[in-house]
């Protein structure tokens, strides 16, 4: 763990940042699985789970060194970090969803979708 990035004021701008985009992502991912008619059941399942959905891909993307340096010098080699994160930490969550819950009573689309939207949020905002 690099305690010199925790120190700069840019880490925390882009912490902030990418939780908002991870949380629109997915909250985007339910409202393309419902199409805009999100039922109250669904609902309360997302607003329960987003802060474990924030706080697990935040700490994905941490340990995939998003947070290394400056967005103007990125490379492919950052995008395929990206790629990378979003799907491991997606994977994580939906092994987490089965050991946990089972499954029931949780759309698994929500997941895949989830994952394509943070990677567009989090890609497209560099």
């Amino acid at each position: 763990m690099n305690l010199q990035r925790l120190k700069h004021r840019n880490f925390w701008i882009m912490l902030v940042g990418d939780a908002v985009l991870v949380s629109l992502a997915y909250m985007s991912a339910y409202i393309i699985r419902f199409d805009l008619d999100i039922p109250n059941s669904e609902l309360r399942t997302f607003l329960y789970s987003v802060h474990w959905i924030i706080l697990l891909k935040l700490t994905g993307f941490y340990y995939f060194d998003l947070y290394k340096g400056m967005w103007r010098y990125t490379s492919i080699h950052d995008l395929t970090n990206i790629v990378k994160a979003c799907l491991a930490t997606s994977a994580g969550i939906m092994l987490i969803i089965l050991l946990t819950f089972g499954f029931h009573g949780i759309s698994r689309s929500i997941f895949l979708i989830d994952a394509v939207m943070t990677f567009f949020f989090i890609g497209g905002s560099g």
